[in-house]
């Protein structure tokens, strides 16, 4: 432990921009946790510039690398997908019946039942077709190059990985429609709410219009009749 405390010390002291990226830490940290006090629009807008700048600092600063750690990314996201290994395939499995059983325990639509359904068993099927092939042939599992040099594991273990893949595409997808929708629905339920309280407005408005006009129109008439009272004891003397 002392010597991990140590290494990354080192890193730190040697690293000739450490100023500048404790300045930088500092300077961000502080002003988003002000802005997170701060609920009105521009604490959030604050904070994305923040978040804007850092991102294209790190971007201009390591451009070069980022281009062939972005390249490799994709090609080694192709090769889990097509050509997973032990631990990712294992993986794709556990998410499969964690999906399965989150949709059957939860309320969810009965379309989104039926696809998480279909997607799980045939996903599962394959899974037994892979296993009885390993077993049938005595295929090493922990040894890449054997597990893929037989063509029908192959092809079991891709396809499980393209559905799999496919599947969670979907949900992410029907997540953001989703998503969406709601916010699209909140939006005119409050703008329902302000038209709403406008039109009470304008009635109350009217309301207290027409109240003051009856009660002047009253007030009128109440003068007219004792000025003509007036009158009358005038003409009665």
């Amino acid at each position: 432990m002392n010597n991990f405390i140590e290494i990354l010390l080192d890193v730190i002291s040697n690293s000739p921009s450490s100023v500048l990226f404790i300045i930088l830490g500092i300077i961000f940290a502080s002003a988003m946790i002000i802005n997170i006090k701060n609920k009105k629009k521009i604490g959030k807008l604050v904070s994305i510039l923040g978040w804007i700048f850092i991102v294209l600092f790190i971007i201009i600063r390591y451009s070069s690398y980022l281009n062939k750690l972005f390249d490799n990314l994709i090609n080694n996201i192709f090769m889990q997908i097509f050509f997973p290994n032990l631990a990712t395939y294992v993986i794709i499995i556990i998410i499969t019946n964690f999906i399965f059983l989150y949709s059957i325990i939860k309320k969810t639509s009965n379309l989104s039942k039926v696809i998480n359904v279909i997607f799980f068993t045939v996903i599962m099927v394959f899974m037994l077709y892979t296993l009885e092939q390993i077993i049938t042939n005595n295929i090493n599992i922990y040894s890449f190059e054997k597990v893929y040099s037989n063509d029908d594991i192959s092809v079991l273990i891709q396809s499980t990985t393209v559905l799999f893949t496919f599947w969670i595409i979907l949900i992410i997808s029907k997540l953001i429609i989703n998503k969406l929708i709601e916010k699209s629905i909140k939006n005119i339920k409050n703008e329902e709410k302000d038209n709403i309280s406008e039109k009470q407005d304008l009635s109350e408005i009217q309301i207290n219009n027409t109240n003051s006009q009856n009660l002047e129109a009253q007030n009128n008439i109440n003068n007219k009749d004792d000025s003509d009272d007036d009158d009358i004891e005038i003409l009665t003397l």
